[in-house]
């Protein structure tokens, strides 16, 4: 009896081991970038799944075992990076090319992963590329998919996301982050062509309405941004250049900042050179209001007031201005 007790408790360990996803991921990082700690942490719940340590100066090591195959990211004690990858069963490789570039190989979704990035190029101010898409419905079933489409979610304008969206399957769909973001897209889309909504804030450190700018028989274009935002700071060249063709068309420039203190949001004003006025919204409450999910995002208003167009990309914001004036 003992025996089969023992031979039961046997099966049921190596059961639970073949349940378990062993992994291991090392690589070499910038040290000062992390410090003294490594942490591996889910990418959806942020919850800490392992501890790392460094085997030299750059290099280190994370071991460990997981029930099911995830999206993670690494962080330090005090900042995440943008380090998503699958953990998977196998032995996982990542090496730090720059402060956000980092590299990940050694296991099937990872290599499939880096292969797709070597082959696709992206031009800056770009909306996410449609093969991302196609990644992402082909890969609806597992953890590389809904990591990809984490990210691309918070990329597309609301028109795109909902199309987007109703290619999914119910099973992604159902995530009540991604209905909350579908409901939020189809407001968006409903306020297309009803009168803007007041925004309140400081310009100069004196109070300001976007009422003071539109409505009054000009074309107005709403830029909502933050100094802390790279994607914004990426597109401020351009966007410069768009604004001394589109002023001298009767476009007026309106910035909105959001969720930032003043002080942070004038030295970014200095940095980017920008001209144009830039209402300081502290608590992005007026943000809100629009239904903004990423930024940045660009919003036409028409000299009556009326909300004409939005769009998250720079790029195609010539086209789409010159075609909303001509309608």
């Amino acid at each position: 009896m003992r025996r089969f007790l023992r031979a039961l408790l046997l099966c049921a360990v190596l059961a639970s081991c073949s349940e378990s996803h062993v992994f291991t991921v090392k690589g070499s990082l910038i040290r000062s970038f992390y410090g003294d700690g490594i942490y591996l942490c889910d990418f959806f719940s942020r919850d800490t799944l392992a501890v790392g340590r460094f085997t030299d100066s750059t290099s280190f090591f994370i071991g460990g075992s997981v029930p099911a195959t995830t999206a993670v990211y690494l962080k330090s004690a005090s900042r995440r990076t943008s380090t998503a990858f699958v953990l998977e069963p196998g032995d996982i490789e990542v090496r730090q090319v720059n402060d956000t570039l980092f590299l990940v190989s050694g296991t099937p979704l990872n290599d499939e992963y880096l292969q797709f990035m070597g082959r696709t190029q992206f031009q800056p101010g770009d909306s996410v590329d449609a093969s991302i898409r196609e990644l992402v419905l082909e890969h609806q079933g597992d953890a590389l998919g809904r990591m990809l489409w984490r990210g691309l979610a918070y990329s597309l304008d609301a028109q795109e996301y909902v199309d987007f969206y109703e290619l999914l399957s119910e099973e992604m769909k159902s995530d009540s982050l991604y209905v909350r973001l579908y409901e939020r897209s189809q407001r968006q889309l409903l306020s297309l062509g009803a009168m803007f909504s007041e925004i309140a804030g400081k310009v100069d450190g004196r109070s300001a309405r976007l009422s003071d700018y539109a409505g009054r028989g000009s074309w107005v274009l709403l830029h909502f941004w933050a100094p802390w935002c790279k994607d914004c700071a990426a597109e401020m060249p351009a966007l410069r250049e768009l604004y001394d063709s589109l002023s001298r068309a009767g476009v007026r420039f309106v910035g909105v900042a959001g969720n930032d203190d003043s002080e942070s949001v004038a030295r970014a004003i200095t940095r980017h050179g920008i001209v144009w006025p830039v209402i300081t919204d502290t608590n992005g409450r007026e943000s809100y209001s629009y239904g903004i999910v990423t930024i940045p995002t660009y919003v036409l208003i028409n000299p009556e007031g009326v909300i004409v167009d939005r769009t998250t990309a720079c790029s195609n914001l010539p086209a789409r201005i010159r075609e909303a004036m001509s309608r």
